[in-house]
């Protein structure tokens, strides 16, 4: 009978042990809200021979704010009534304000037969001060994440890991305030300006815009890890020092962003195909307290996308005219962590204190692809990509990189008891965003449920 149960659970440890096409690296940091810290991730790997670990993390979060440096232009005042180089703006003043006297200029193929483009030129070419011409959009993000891990350790320090986060995304609460129709303007009343907004709705249209909420759920980017752990024990001073190496593939499983929709973002990173790495070091000490650093990079292939882009360098903010296809350089994103564990100080009660800082550099346009254009494609709101300069393109500040600095609290409690097999754990945290730039301001809060499972053949 011994040697029955023996067999049957070798052959789950092998079923389980054995990657499969399902189990698709990881789909972290973002500009949209705080970094995320996962023990099953950040921290070293436990070297132990047939270890499975089973996480599914859930978080919420919203805001109505956004940390940019863009927003300069017509006197918009940070929310903290301060002038720092970082202002905490209205969300979606991330990328300044909407210039709409400049909407249209550069953009080919203008029909100033149609009351909307001619609208658009005649605004244009009014001389108005720097506030002239300009909306604000305001808003509310909020996010509910849950994160699904599957870790597979096989011998030798060797291991595998899957990751796959599933999103709910809803930006609503979305106003317009006209910065035109104030003091400071002295063209509110400007005919020119007054038909552009009574033709506001019919220029959207013409240029395929879609100024809606937005509400979305599905998975984000599904990644797969391979890593090797090693915990070194022989000495003196320490209890140990771990360390872990990852690398991977992160798959593009997540909706990608709809050019069209103004306010849409993407469930993962918009198309791409990445490749992560990531190590993470660690030292114990005392029999409960463990000092860690986590250092990873996540690169990007090329990708070739329907964008929406800059004509002219006046232009600001979410909308954009022109629509091409072209191929993106996106930019790599690299983090580092540090944290204090006070780890199983109190049976199996374990706290941990950590900082992570996150930096996305900014994305290129490598090329426009000139084979579509608004006589072959079969998408009428297409520009003639040959027609954009790609210098201009490039200076739009939603192109530029961002970063990010988050604190983590957490604290978990481990229900393992000495030769049970099983080990489930329970984990509360806070992440706590207090910097960063071109970045929405949304704290998370949320709960992980783990279990571990040890294999006894």
């Amino acid at each position: 009978m011994k040697s029955i149960d023996s067999t049957i659970t070798k052959v789950l440890f092998l079923i389980m042990a054995t990657p499969t096409t399902l189990l698709l690296a990881i789909d972290n940091h973002h500009f949209y809200r705080a970094s995320n810290f996962f023990f099953i991730f950040n921290e070293a790997r436990l070297e132990r021979t047939g270890l499975t670990s089973f996480d599914a993390t859930i978080a919420y979060g919203s805001t109505h704010s956004a940390r940019t440096d863009c927003a300069d232009l017509c006197g918009l005042k940070c929310k903290d009534n301060s002038c720092n180089k970082r202002k905490i703006v209205d969300l979606f003043q991330i990328y300044g304000a909407q210039n709409i006297q400049a909407l249209s200029k550069g953009v080919p193929g203008k029909n100033l037969s149609n009351p909307a483009d001619l609208a658009l030129t005649n605004l244009s070419l009014v001389n108005g001060d720097n506030c002239f011409g300009q909306l604000a959009y305001q808003g509310k993000f909020s996010l509910l994440e849950a994160n699904f891990f599957y870790t597979q350790n096989i011998c030798n320090g060797f291991f595998w890991q899957a990751h796959v986060p599933l999103r709910r995304m809803v930006i609503d609460d979305i106003r317009c305030c006209d910065l035109t129709d104030g003091a400071a303007c002295e063209k509110a009343n400007n005919p020119e300006w007054q038909t552009v907004l009574n033709f506001f709705c019919s220029i959207l249209d013409k240029y395929c815009l879609k100024l809606e909420e937005i509400k979305q759920t599905g998975f984000g980017d599904a990644s797969f890890l391979a890593g090797w752990t090693h915990s070194y024990q022989n000495t003196e001073i320490l209890d140990f020092v771990d360390t872990t190496v990852r690398v991977g593939i992160l798959l593009p499983t997540g909706k990608k962003r709809d050019p069209d929709s103004i306010f849409d973002i993407p469930l993962g990173y918009n198309g791409h195909f990445g490749v992560p790495i990531a190590f993470d070091f660690a030292l114990g000490a005392l029999d409960w307290t463990t000092f860690g650093f986590h250092l990873g990079a996540l690169l990007f292939a090329d990708a070739t996308r329907t964008v929406r882009v800059k004509t002219d360098l006046s232009q600001t903010g979410l909308i954009k005219l022109a629509k091409a296809k072209a191929k993106i350089e996106k930019g790599l994103i690299w983090d580092i962590s540090a944290y204090f564990k006070a780890d199983h100080f109190a049976k199996g009660l374990s706290l941990l204190f950590g900082y992570t800082f996150a930096r996305k550099r900014g994305d290129t346009i490598k090329d426009f692809d000139c084979r579509y254009n608004d006589e072959t494609c079969k998408d009428a709101c297409f520009v003639n990509p040959c027609c954009v300069d790609p210098c201009i393109a490039s200076t739009d500040c939603a192109w530029r990189g961002w970063h990010m600095h988050t604190l983590h609290f957490i604290v978990e409690y481990d229900f393992a008891k000495e030769g049970c097999f099983l080990g489930p754990r329970i984990s509360f945290f806070y992440n706590k965003q207090f910097g960063g730039n071109r970045v929405f301001k949304t704290d998370m809060v949320g709960s992980n449920l783990g279990l571990d499972i040890t294999w006894g053949f």
